[in-house]
Formats: structure tokens, sequence, C-alpha cells
């Protein structure tokens, strides 16, 4: 019963982790297409894309499998490969590309994690961190200072959003497309 909504939880996950770093740094949200753009990712305003892609290597080299599966595909058939397609040719790059998990320590995890940081964030990462603060100039909102309109609103443009992608979609697409929105 949860399966279909997978990908709905997940947004509403990301949306919690955003609002919980927001309140506690003080930072802002933006999308960017800068690590592989076929979809709009959002990232806290002002960190480096040279340390956004450090840390999305996988993301990386599923793009790099796909760019080479797709023109080996278009090169045997002329055309370029359908949606559906595409989706079969990205499921194969994430197994291709999925190494086998290492067992270590957080600390150790946490270790290596901040040394791959250090060009970016120096030898001091909450001075970094501290550094993002104050980049919104939008008000902070709770979820009882969301009026009906903006409610309405919000599920308009989660309908076109949805609308323009496909379709055929379900309750658990829309539910998806609405968490984007409220991002």
């Amino acid at each position: 019963a949860l399966h279909p909504f997978v990908v709905a939880l997940s947004e509403r996950h990301v949306g919690l982790v955003e609002d919980l770093m927001t309140e506690r740094f003080d930072v802002a949200w933006g999308e960017t297409r800068a690590i592989a753009g076929r979809v709009a990712k959002r990232e806290v305003e002002g960190v480096a894309p040279d340390l956004v892609a450090e840390f999305s290597r996988r993301t990386l080299a599923i793009e790099a499998v796909m760019a080479e599966k797709v023109a080996e595909l278009e090169a045997a058939r002329g055309c370029a490969p359908t949606s559906d397609e595409l989706g079969v040719v990205h499921r194969a790059a994430w197994r291709e590309t999925r190494l086998k998990k290492a067992h270590r320590s957080v600390a150790e995890m946490t270790a290596e994690w901040c040394e791959r940081a250090r060009p970016w964030v120096g030898d001091d990462p909450k001075s970094w961190v501290a550094s993002l603060a104050g980049r919104s100039d939008l008000p902070a909102l709770r979820a009882d200072d969301l009026t009906d309109a903006m409610l309405s609103d919000v599920a308009r443009a989660a309908l076109f959003a949805r609308s323009e992608k496909s379709s055929v979609f379900t309750q658990a697409n829309l539910y998806a497309d609405v968490e984007r929105q409220l991002h």
C-alpha cells in the first residue's frame, strides 16, 4: 500500500529536512541543474557547485553511463529513446554504478566527508555554515500560516505541473507534486 507513495514520501522527507535546516541554520534554498541537469534539484544557497559535485559522484556516474547507453541506442536505431526507455536505461545505469556497501563507522565517514569538503569550507566548517545564513528574503511559514487561497494555488500549480508531465497519473503522483510545490 505504501509503495506507490514512495516518491511522495521522499518529497515530504526532503521538505522536512529543508525546514529543519532552515530553522536551525537560517539557510535559503534554490533550484539548480548544476548536477545531472535532467531534473532540478534543491540546494542550499551559497554552496559552490563544485562542492555539490564532490558529493554527487554517484549521480554523475549514473549520468555518464546513461549518456553512453543512450548514444548506443540512438546509433543502433537512428532515433532517440522514448521516456519509458530512458527510465529503463536509468535503472540499468543506477544498478551498474552501485558499489558494494562497506561497513564503516559514522566517525570514519564523517572524517572522510570533512576531508573531502575542506577545499571549499576550509578548516572552520562552523564559520562556513554560518556564512550561508540569512540569504532568504522570504518569510518563514508554518502550516497554520497557509491560507485557503494559498493552498488552492499550491493545488493548481501541482495539478498543472503533473499534467505537463503525463496525461495519466495517480493520487500518489499528485501528492508528490504538492510536496514539491510546498518546497
